[in-house]
Order: structure tokens, then C-alpha cells, then sequence
């Protein structure tokens, strides 16, 4: 029934275990550099102290508490081609699919924040937050349906303490996309 954030409580939980073990190396302590994801019609930037694990798809990030996020990205194979009533059509159907993709990801989950529908700078910005108490984890998932036809899914979970930076930073990223082409 948790579908996806199962795996990801897994996925979490045993980096964890091996990081308490593991007494920290100068190295380690390093401030990391920033990330991008970029692409001919657009630039996203990872949050400053969060490291790309695996480009994907989807893309797997790890946050600086063990967060971890995991975004995937949609692209038409020619926008160019799009005219107004396709690329209409286009962000119709990745609305619908987005809306069905973050009620997944909490599903099972004490909801903390219903699905939200907004829209920012004329894109539709999308979502839903909950919690497994008894694990002391939340997960947050959004969705931005961008220029050309672009969408965008990340999915955030980790321990309650570090609930509000780690859902602010995966929410203003992906407010924070930089459009090539406007």
C-alpha cells in the first residue's frame, strides 16, 4: 500500500545505520558544491548541501540530514512542435497524471496537508504531505507542470525533525527553475 515510500524508508534507514558507525573524516566535512540538472529548455539547481546519488530516472538526491528526494522529469521530444491547443492538451494529461503520482506518494501516510492545487508564474504547482508517526518520517511529494510542456515530480522524506527545511527546500527548488525560453 506505501507503494514507493516503503522503499524509500528502506533506502533511508540503512545509509543512516552506516553513517553512525562511521566516525566523520575531514573530508566529509567539506562544504559540498552545488548541483545542476540542465537541459536546452531548462535549469535546475540542486539545494546547496544536497548531493545528486543517482541521475536516474528518476534522479535520487540526498539531503544533508539523510533526507532523501527523488525527482523525476518529463520533457516532449520536440516543444517546438507544440502548438497551443497540443500543448494544452499536453499539460492537461501531466495534470491529471501528477495529481494521481502525489496522492500515491502519501498514500497510507497521516496527511499532514491535503493535495494542493496553485499556480506560480502561470504554471500549475501541485502538493500533498503526510506522515508515519509511528516511524518518525514524513513525506512530502509536489509536482510543477512547467514551460513547454515540461513536468515535474519530487518526492522528500526523512525524520519528522527535519521536516520543514527539507520540504521548503524541495518546494522553493522547484520554484526556483530557471526557463531558457520564455
Amino acid at each position: 500500500m506505501l507503494g514507493r515510500f516503503a522503499g524509500l524508508v528502506a533506502v533511508m534507514v540503512l545509509p543512516l545505520c552506516a553513517m553512525a558507525a562511521e566516525p566523520a573524516t575531514p573530508s566529509q566535512e567539506a562544504t559540498p558544491s552545488q548541483e545542476v540538472i540542465e537541459t536546452p529548455l531548462f535549469r535546475l539547481d540542486i539545494p546547496k548541501d544536497w548531493k545528486i546519488e543517482d541521475r536516474g530516472p528518476p534522479i535520487r538526491v540526498r539531503g544533508p540530514n539523510s533526507e532523501l528526494m527523488f525527482i523525476d522529469i518529463v520533457s516532449p521530444d520536440n516543444p517546438e512542435a507544440n502548438s497551443p491547443a497540443e500543448l494544452e492538451r499536453v499539460q492537461a494529461f501531466w495534470k491529471e497524471k501528477i495529481t494521481r503520482i502525489l496522492e500515491r506518494e502519501v498514500a497510507g501516510t497521516s496527511i499532514v496537508e491535503d493535495f494542493t492545487e496553485t499556480t506560480l508564474d502561470g504554471q500549475w504547482f501541485l502538493k500533498a504531505k503526510g506522515r508515519l508517526e509511528q516511524k518518525g518520517m514524513f513525506v512530502g511529494a509536489y509536482g510543477l507542470l512547467g514551460q513547454s510542456g515540461v513536468a515535474f515530480t519530487a518526492t522528500v522524506a526523512g525524520w519528522i525533525k527535519d521536516e520543514p527545511t527539507a520540504e521548503s527546500t524541495a518546494e522553493s527548488m522547484l520554484k526556483a527553475i530557471v526557463w531558457k525560453h520564455r
